[in-house]
């Protein structure tokens, strides 16, 4: 078997694939966030934030 670009490709992207799963499978808590002005000149838009 000779290795061509679109093997390598194809075989990447699959290792990519299931190593990407594997990890995502092993997280217990999936946290979201996001920033928020507290103090300084953009306080007035994260009041409502809290």
């Amino acid at each position: 078997m000779t290795l061509t670009r679109t093997t390598l490709i194809k075989s990447l992207t699959a290792i990519a694939l299931l190593g990407g799963s594997t990890a995502v499978l092993a997280a217990d808590t999936i946290k979201i966030g996001y920033v928020s002005p507290q103090t300084g000149a953009l306080a007035s838009f994260g009041e409502t934030d809290k």
